[in-house]
């Protein structure tokens, strides 16, 4: 019988959340997490992990309150290649998750 190759992640598609999506990623995922925690769906020792994310994000705040890493808009391409050549600025989308980020991580320190 011959094995299948898994297409579930295809390595092009590893390449480019790697390379695209990580800020977007840290964000979304702390968020989650710190929401979570402080509605009590998880336990506390999750915050750890959004704090870590948090503190990823803040480095990439600058003095201006600009963040930084946030790839420009991106439609579906056909290779890694194409994904790695979109422009990295600063985008309206990305500094409102930062800023709900941020909101989020002052709302779990109400609650701690």
């Amino acid at each position: 019988m011959k094995k299948r190759k898994s297409t579930l992640v295809p390595k092009t598609l590893l390449h480019i959340f790697i390379y695209v999506a990580l800020t977007t990623l840290v964000m979304v995922v702390s968020l989650i997490k710190m929401d979570m925690v402080r509605k009590g769906y998880l336990d506390k020792a999750f915050l750890e992990v959004g704090e870590k994310a948090l503190n990823a994000v803040l480095g990439k705040i600058d003095n201006n309150g600009i963040l930084h890493g946030v790839s420009y808009g991106t439609p579906v391409f056909r290779t890694a290649e194409e994904y790695k050549n979109v422009p990295v600025c600063p985008m309206p989308y990305g500094q409102s998750m930062a800023l709900m980020l941020l909101a989020e991580a002052l709302n779990c320190k109400k609650y701690e």
